[in-house]
């Protein structure tokens, strides 16, 4: 399991002081929503070590798997188990 920070980057947010920080702990930051990894070059994190090219291969290799679901029963599926609840009754 990875260990990073999490920290969200406002205007006075000071790089030098993310960069200290990143070498002992990976970071990753937070700028409106949108999301950074900081971690110094040559570190194995599992955030560090994606791999888009091996990503974008699993995604290939799903596409078309769920084409054989029949997509309006899995949604009246839903619904119900969401009016049935998970909660037990005690009886």
């Amino acid at each position: 399991m990875a260990t990073y920070r999490n920290i969200t980057v406002s205007e006075d947010t000071r790089l030098d002081s993310l960069l200290d920080q990143a070498k002992h702990t990976a970071i990753l930051l937070d700028r409106d929503g949108e999301y950074f990894f900081l971690a110094p070059a040559g570190t194995s994190s599992s955030l560090g070590a994606y791999d888009p090219v091996q990503a974008q291969k699993a995604l290939e290799a799903a596409v078309g798997s769920w084409s054989d679901v029949d997509a309006e029963a899995m949604i009246a599926s839903i619904h119900r188990w969401r009016e049935e609840g998970s909660r037990h009754t005690a009886g």
